[in-house]
């Protein structure tokens, strides 16, 4: 990982800028971190070189960033020795980002039915594109494997876009919401509607499955 080719790109959201207050050089590389780390299992196991590429800026004001991302408990350093080389791995803070959004279920009721129509779900698009896209980053082999488990209907899609309104993009929480919609007979968007109506309530998950192991 260390050259950025054309079709490379990152995913800053509203919220590093809006709730965190990011901005410049620390706005991108906990945008960059964030993509690959934000399942919670995974790290940034690139160089302060392909961040110094992606910033156009020298390896210590690289060095700087990561520093008060660090202090401001944004990301997490760990050391990993290989080959009696010590290598610096970094991973979004989770914790912070849970609290950030386990805002409002009525707030996020609000958007459900701009989010699920029937117009914005793409059927030429594959799952796995549907995934990628929206986890801004590319998809590990044994996520592939998860995915290519999945039936590719309406809940499914349903799955994806609603991990993605939560903001916990992780397999794990989609895998959560086919399995509960399955054990319910949940087998349309229409269906959950029709639930949600009665109930008054949104079907929504929380991240409790993000402490367990």
């Amino acid at each position: 990982m260390s050259e950025i080719k054309n079709e490379n790109h990152i995913v800053i959201d509203g919220w590093m800028v809006n709730e965190l207050n990011l901005k410049g050089n620390e706005l991108i590389v906990y945008a960059i971190i964030y993509g690959f780390s934000q399942d919670g299992e995974s790290s940034f196991y690139g160089s302060r070189s392909y961040l110094s590429k992606w910033c156009n800026v020298s390896l210590p004001t690289i060095d700087t960033a990561l520093k008060n991302l660090c202090d401001k408990g944004l990301i997490e350093k760990n050391k990993e020795i290989i080959n009696n080389v010590n290598f610096n791995r970094y991973k979004v803070s989770l914790g912070v980002v849970k609290n950030l959004y386990r805002g409002s279920k009525k707030s996020l009721h609000n958007n459900i039915d701009n989010i699920y129509t029937e117009t914005n779900i793409n059927k030429k698009e594959t799952l796995y594109d549907l995934v990628e896209k929206n986890f801004g980053r590319t998809l590990s082999p044994l996520e592939y494997e998860e995915i290519s488990k999945w039936e590719d209907n309406e809940i499914t899609r349903y799955a994806i876009k609603e991990a993605v309104l939560r903001r916990a993009l992780n397999i794990k929480y989609i895998n959560a919401i086919i399995r509960d919609c399955e054990a319910k007979g949940i087998k349309t968007i229409n269906n959950i509607k029709k639930i949600e109506t009665s109930e008054n309530e949104p079907i929504l998950y929380e991240y409790d499955w993000l402490e367990e192991e």
